[in-house]
C-alpha cells in the first residue's frame, strides 16, 4: 500500500509504449494487507484498465484469499460483480471455510 503511488505513476508511464488492454499486474496478498486493502488495490486496478492477477502469500492462512483468488484470476468478478454472491465462498462460508 506504501508504494501505491509509485505503482499508479509506473502503470501510467507504461501505458503510453503498451496498450492498457494487455497489462497484466501480479498482486501478491495476504502478506502485510488486509482484505479490505487488497480489494481496493484491485478495484483500483480494474478502474485503470489493468488485469489483476493474485498471487497469495505462502504462509497466508486465510481461507477467503484463496476463493478471492480463483474468483479474481478466474474473471468471475465480470459475470458476478459481488465476491460475497460467488458461490464456492458461500459454500465455505456453510461449512465454516472448509470448502475449497
Amino acid at each position: 500500500m506504501s508504494f501505491e503511488r509509485s505503482i499508479i505513476d509506473g502503470i501510467q508511464l507504461l501505458s503510453r509504449f503498451v496498450s492498457i488492454r494487455r497489462h497484466l499486474c501480479f498482486t501478491l496478498v495476504g502478506f502485510d494487507t488486509t482484505f479490505e486493502e487488497d480489494e481496493y488495490r484491485f478495484r483500483t486496478l480494474r478502474e485503470m484498465g489493468v488485469d489483476p492477477y493474485i498471487m497469495v502469500y505462502n504462509r497466508c492462512s486465510d481461507i477467503r484469499l484463496h476463493h478471492w483468488k480463483r474468483y479474481v484470476n478466474g474473471r468471475v468478478y465480470k459475470v458476478c460483480p459481488d465476491f460475497n454472491d460467488y458461490t464456492p465462498w458461500k459454500k465455505a462460508q456453510q461449512t465454516g471455510g472448509l470448502f475449497l
